[in-house]
């Protein structure tokens, strides 16, 4: 079974939202963190 750190993890969540958000614009990245309540410096420091 292949295992991702949450790091990874969270890349990945977000990428699938901005894909699926893409008629939407550009999508913030608080508004990806406040959407899967990831801590948002976090998330910037992965993206």
């Amino acid at each position: 079974m292949l295992r991702f750190t949450k790091r990874a993890d969270y890349g990945l969540m977000a990428i699938h939202y901005i894909a699926a958000h893409e008629a939407d614009g550009a999508v913030s990245s608080k508004r990806i963190a406040e959407e899967f309540a990831i801590p948002h410096e976090l998330l910037a420091k992965i993206l």
